[in-house]
């Protein structure tokens, strides 16, 4: 739902192959020779690659008779979810795996899920680290309420990302508190379906869809939001969740393992519009002591447990303890 650009430092080298739509397992096998010939021209020290479904298995794959140590990285649907989709994916996952040196989560929900697909893991296999948030550009800021009460979703439009369950939970609270608007970043598969929701609903004037939105400008839809919703279906530790922390933004979540990790639950778990819509109602009519409450302590987690400046140095440590010296 937003871009971020590439820094100066990084080199990107592309694939001539054209892969149309989304990357599939059957890609891969045309994509191996590529990857293959990168590999040999760059001679890198280490290789990081992700998900475990795509860059992990070429990765793994191609450098089994090179002897260059391979970090996967989970991005969380891959094996909380995909894996689960079919018996090749599943194998794949599997393989990914077993050819990795170590695995880069973001959450113990992940680690958990890895303990289904290898009957050894080394000690040091996980490197658990949550991202995290610039604090710098993610500042808090207090709240008081307004005229609106303005709920934010930042996921992409797509079925995993329940994007019509918080159409549906925001159109059910609407009907109950007229002073709801809604932010609806991004675009996705979905487009048609949410695009048409909106229209049959008469929701046009309340729900505002400002497409695909620079990484740089998120900070500012944060601190113009009252409540941050996600209703997926499966996650990791959720980037967009952490920094709606940050920012002082109320969240509204799926109950998922991964969002326990962060939070003191009290969320919607069965995943029904009506469960979402209730809690929108329920922080809409916060006193303004209870907010400041609530999003001092969502801030105070994240400065504790997902400061990027410091995570980020647990992968760089990684990179000097796993690559060839």
């Amino acid at each position: 739902s937003f871009e971020k650009p590439v820094p100066i430092s990084i080199k990107q080298v592309y694939v001539k192959t054209a892969v149309v739509g989304e990357l599939r397992p059957y890609h891969l096998i045309y994509l191996l020779p590529e990857i293959d010939e990168i590999i040999s021209t760059v001679k890198p020290d280490l290789i990081q690659a992700g998900d475990l479904l795509s860059g992990a298995f070429l990765a793994t794959t191609d450098t089994i008779m090179e002897n260059i140590p391979v970090i996967s990285m989970s991005w969380g649907r891959d094996i909380l979810y995909d894996a689960a989709q079919s018996t090749l994916s599943s194998w794949i996952v599997k393989q990914s795996l077993l050819g990795s040196d170590a695995l880069i989560c973001d959450c113990q929900t992940i680690e958990k899920a890895v303990v289904g697909f290898m009957d050894y893991i080394p000690d040091d296999f996980f490197i658990r680290i949550p991202w995290g948030v610039d604090l710098d550009k993610f500042q808090f800021k207090s709240k008081q309420p307004g005229k609106h009460t303005v709920i934010l979703s930042t996921r992409s439009w797509e079925l995993i990302h329940g994007t019509m369950t918080i159409l549906r939970a925001f159109h059910w609270a609407y009907r109950e508190n007229k002073s709801m608007r809604l932010i609806l970043l991004g675009e996705g598969s979905l487009r048609s379906s949410v695009n048409r929701y909106i229209q049959l609903n008469g929701l046009s004037e309340v729900i505002y869809r400002p497409g695909t939105v620079p990484h740089d400008s998120l900070a500012g839809f944060y601190h113009a939001s009252d409540i941050y919703i996600s209703a997926s279906i499966t996650d990791g530790t959720s980037v967009s969740l952490l920094e709606a922390m940050a920012c002082g933004t109320l969240p509204v979540v799926s109950e998922l393992p991964a969002n326990r990790e962060w939070l003191d639950y009290d969320h919607p778990h069965s995943g029904k519009p009506e469960e979402f819509a209730r809690k929108l109602l329920e922080l809409a009519e916060l006193s303004s002591t209870d907010r400041h409450i609530k999003t001092h302590s969502y801030r105070k987690i994240v400065e504790k447990r997902a400061d990027w400046k410091y995570n980020i140095q647990v992968l760089f440590d990684a990179y000097n303890r796993f690559g060839r010296q």
